[in-house]
């Protein structure tokens, strides 16, 4: 058998069974019956018909097409009426579409939406053409209100004296309680610290030795002499003065107050309390020297100082350098500065005035500068754009934005109603051009070899798909009414998939398989039971 074309020709009836019988087997999986050799998965397999040799991938696809077989042609025509049904129905829907979106459609919108125009055009061609002098009138009345009718004048320096003067007040209130806290902070380190020194000294004070006066170490000598004596009682007066006069030195008996005199010291606790207040005072001037620098280094703080400098100096240019920060500097600055018309105010009220005295306003002659703002309020006022206007203007837009929106859906209607009959002519076009091609393949007998290569296509992919591999397709039968060259071009092409055997004694086979060559095809006439394919 040839890797590509086999053409069998001059078998009996019986002997083409035969054949087709085995290359159904082939294509099952069978090697029984079949002799010679045979490729598989890459593998060159030698066949002598028993059951021993297994072959892969089987296929319970009937890989042999008759080509008498009238089932074949019913099958085609089938296929092809399945087509045109589909076609018309997609044609019906789409018809059936084209009525619905046409019922959805509003012809009067263009109509409607253009009356709707022309009507607001009307309407804003009514209204008195007092509406434009009245945007006039506004504007200049905006501008007239845009000045003060006031102004401050003050030498030179004095405005900006002022104005470093409330700068500082203003970020002094701003950052008033920052400053505060800091401020607080520090004053309360400084309090605590000065509380410390007194205490330093105080302690230095008591922890000086003490000696007594000739006179009390006479008395505290004769009181001993007395505590010495049976007489003496420990809660008498003299036991109470002699205690004293002890305590005062720091002592608990005669001993130790002659031992005391020969070298005076401070009692042991005083001496410690002394140092716990100087240990107090060095800790305490720590934190008040940091409280100074977090207060010194503190930008808000700085940028405070440079404020009220600058402010001060300013004012001292005009005040005199005696002024403090503790006098009115606010007020004496305000005083140097003198109240006059403003100059810009004047001009827009000249302006106001002209125009108020031009036709269409009615200013009487007796108004003037300072009653023209007053006139011109009096003027809109009475003057106004009717509220019936504007509500019928109003009613107007808003039914035309209301028709535009339907145009718009209408657009979209015409547009989809447009595309569909698009569509659903293409599919009665379609139709037709099936039609007249069947028609012309029946002509020229080409209609047949169509149908016969479709099934033949079909029979293919369906055994592929289930096997995977390579496998025999056979094509049989007189092949009459079929346009052969063509049929075998097309089988030529299909053998690049599978290798194709025909069996059919018909000559334009043989002449085809002739014309091609060797290397393309094979014409043989083969002997049942011995099938050599590569």
């Amino acid at each position: 058998m040839h890797p590509l074309v086999t053409v069998v020709q001059n078998l009996d009836q019986e002997g083409a069974d035969s054949l087709l019988q085995h290359i159904r087997s082939l294509a099952r999986g069978s090697a029984v019956g079949v002799c010679g050799l045979i490729e598989d998965q890459s593998n060159l397999l030698v066949l002598e018909g028993d059951e021993m040799i297994a072959l892969s991938h089987v296929t319970t696809v009937d890989v042999v097409v008759d080509s008498d077989n009238p089932a074949i042609k019913e099958a085609a025509t089938s296929a092809l009426q399945a087509e045109i049904d589909q076609l018309q129905r997609q044609a019906d829907i789409d018809a059936a579409q084209v009525e619905e979106i046409r019922a959805q459609l509003d012809p009067t919108v263009k109509s409607r939406l253009a009356r709707l125009r022309r009507e607001l055009q009307q309407l804003v061609n009514g209204v008195d053409l007092n509406h434009e002098r009245q945007q006039e009138l506004e504007t200049a009345l905006e501008q007239s209100r845009r000045f003060d009718h006031l102004v401050k004048t003050s030498a030179e320096g004095v405005s900006e004296a002022i104005q470093a003067w409330e700068d500082y007040q203003a970020y002094l209130r701003e950052n008033q309680e920052h400053v505060g806290r800091l401020s607080e902070a520090y004053a309360s380190a400084q309090n605590q610290l000065a509380a410390c020194k007194n205490a330093v000294a105080q302690a230095e004070q008591a922890a000086q030795p003490v000696l007594l006066t000739q006179d009390e170490e006479a008395r505290l000598y004769e009181l001993e002499e007395l505590r010495e004596q049976k007489s003496w009682r420990d809660h008498s007066p003299d036991a109470a003065e002699l205690d004293s006069l002890l305590n005062k030195v720091g002592v608990t008996s005669w001993t130790g107050y002659t031992m005391h005199r020969m070298s005076p010291t401070a009692a042991p606790e005083r001496v410690a309390h002394l140092e716990e207040c100087r240990k107090t005072l060095r800790a305490q001037e720590q934190q008040s020297s940091h409280t100074r620098k977090t207060l010194n280094n503190d930008p808000i703080v700085s940028e405070l100082e440079s404020r009220r400098t600058k402010a001060l100096e300013l004012a001292q240019q005009k005040l005199g350098q005696d002024i403090q920060l503790s006098d009115d500097i606010h007020g004496k600055l305000r005083s140097l500065e003198h109240v006059q018309v403003n100059p810009e105010w004047l001009e827009a009220q000249k302006d106001l005035l002209t125009l108020l005295q031009t036709p269409g306003f009615g200013a009487p002659e007796d108004v003037d500068i300072e009653g023209a703002q007053a006139y011109a309020t009096s003027w809109l006022k009475d003057n106004g754009l009717a509220e019936s206007e504007v509500r019928g203007q109003d009613r107007v837009r808003q039914e035309i934005v209301v028709a535009e929106r339907v145009l718009g859906l209408h657009n979209r209607a015409m547009a989809q109603m447009d595309r569909v009959e698009q569509r659903a002519a293409s599919s009665k076009k379609q139709i037709a051009r099936i039609f007249a091609a069947r028609d012309a393949a029946e002509a020229r007998g080409a209609h047949h070899t169509a149908e016969l290569l479709s099934y033949i296509r079909s029979v293919t992919e369906e055994a592929l798909w289930e096997a995977s591999r390579a496998i025999p397709v056979a094509v049989t039968g007189s092949l009459e009414q079929i346009d052969v060259p063509e049929l075998m071009s097309s089988l030529e092409l299909l053998a690049q998939k599978v290798q194709v055997i025909v069996v059919s004694a018909n000559p334009a086979v043989a002449d085809w398989a002739s014309s091609v060559g060797a290397q393309r095809a094979l014409l043989t006439q083969a002997s049942v039971g011995h099938i050599d394919a590569t």
